[in-house]
């Protein structure tokens, strides 16, 4: 399994989003973002921000919860 399938994988399975969706390849959009965005990430705070950032995108402020905090439990893993 590549870092992209991994990475969707890990959106899929947390579902951040909370979609609660069937399709294994729901969060597949995003994964890409951040997989594209990785090695420019030094730090854990760098990444959870590449996340927020991508999730905003993809749906919007509001959606994506506000602050970038809300995916430290993605960013730790």
């Amino acid at each position: 399994m590549g870092l992209l399938e991994r990475i969707s994988a890990l959106l899929y399975r947390v579902d951040p989003m909370g979609l609660k969706s069937p399709h294994e390849s729901e969060y597949d959009s995003e994964a890409r973002i951040i997989s594209d965005l990785l090695m420019e990430c030094m730090t854990p705070g760098e990444l959870q921000l590449v996340v927020y950032e991508t999730f905003c995108e993809q749906f919007s402020p509001t959606l994506a919860g506000g602050k970038p905090e809300r995916f430290a439990s993605l960013t730790a893993i």
